[in-house]
This record gives structure tokens, sequence and C-alpha cells, in this order.
């Protein structure tokens, strides 16, 4: 028979709405700086400030009575301030008619404000719960832009593969020429044969 969960106490109550305070205030202040980049060119391009709405979206303005007062003055008045800074530019946001780039410094003003007013209310709540964070992801090598360049010294290691010129299609052989040989132009074959006679090495990673 399962067992029926105890009501949480007044204190337990009070911890878990910090805790969930702190991580309101964390999660704004990371989703505005990381997705800065994008919030800008759908500005630019659209004209669109929902995304900027949405990342500003809270609960402070929904807390009831009850559980501010479960919090001490000063912790009040540090989370008070962090959200005044939020409102400000959400107000900002919704009515702005500014060129893209007043819109990227007036962001960057905020996120550098937002980051100086989070860090006394998050200590004032006692920090993030524990492993709120993810670890971030690794580091991955950068992906390859273009062919590399040979090495000389190296060029033995490497598996060339020649090419031989089998000259113009004359219709001997055991098949004949194909449909493409015949059609072949000379400024065609030889361009063929020029390429041919070069070489190419087949690496893995690219073509040179």
């Amino acid at each position: 028979m399962p067992m029926i969960p105890t009501e949480a106490t007044p204190d337990e109550r009070a911890s878990r709405f910090r805790r969930l305070l702190a991580m309101e205030i964390d999660r704004i202040v990371e989703d505005l700086a990381a997705r800065r980049p994008l919030l800008l060119e759908v500005w630019g391009r659209h004209r669109d400030r929902g995304p900027f709405l949405d990342t500003l979206f809270s609960r402070w303005s929904t807390v009831g009575f009850a559980e501010l007062t479960s919090l001490e003055p000063d912790v009040a008045s540090a989370i008070d301030a962090f959200y005044r800074e939020v409102a400000n530019f959400r107000l900002y946001v919704s009515y702005t008619q500014d060129m893209p780039s007043t819109l990227s410094d007036r962001l960057e003003t905020t996120l550098l404000r937002l980051r100086e007013v989070s860090r006394p209310a998050l200590a004032a709540l006692g920090g993030l719960p524990p492993g709120h964070r993810p670890p971030a992801p690794p580091t991955l090598p950068p992906l390859a832009t273009g062919p590399r360049p040979l090495d000389p010294n190296a060029s033995a290691a490497l598996d060339r593969v020649e090419y031989e010129d089998l000259g113009p299609a004359t219709g001997t052989g055991e098949f004949g020429p194909s449909p493409a040989a015949l059609a072949e132009t000379e400024e065609e074959r030889a361009a063929r044969i020029s390429w041919r006679a070069k070489g190419k090495v087949f690496d893995g990673e690219g073509e040179n």
C-alpha cells in the first residue's frame, strides 16, 4: 500500500519557494545571454518581439502574499531589484521600434545589469540547488573547412591513384567506347588528361 506523503511544513514550503525563485532568476539571465544572437536576428528580420517576451517571462508578479511573507525584508529587496530590471527591459522590448543595432546595445547593457543584480539575489536566496545546471557538453574538434595542403615530405605515405590515358575513343576493345566517350570533344579530353595526369589523393578527409 503506497504511503501518503506528509504535508510540507511552512519552513519546507518557504525553502522550496526560494529554490524556485533562484532557478527562475538564473534561467532568465542565462537564456537571455544564450539566445542573444537569435533574438537580434529575429528582430532584425521580422520585427517580432515575441521571443524576447517569452525569454523574459517570470512568475514573480503572480506570487501571492503568503509566499512573500516567507521572505525576509532584505531578501525580498534583493529579489525585487532584479525583477525591476527585468520589468524595465520587458517594457522596452514590448513597444520599441529601435533599429537592431540600438536594440543590441540596449540588450548588452541590460545583460550586464542583470548579472550584477542577480548575484546578490541568488546569494540572498541561498544559491542554486545542487545539480541545477547540467554539465557542459564536451568540446568537439572544429569541422574541416576545406582540403588540407599536401606536405611534400609526406607525399610518399599517401595513397596516390594514378590514371592511365586511354586515348580518344576509337571503338576498339571488347565493349567499345561508351556514349559519353563518343561525345567527348578534344577540349574535354585535354582537360581530362591534364586533371588525371596530376593524380588525385584520397586521404579520408578531403581532396587535394
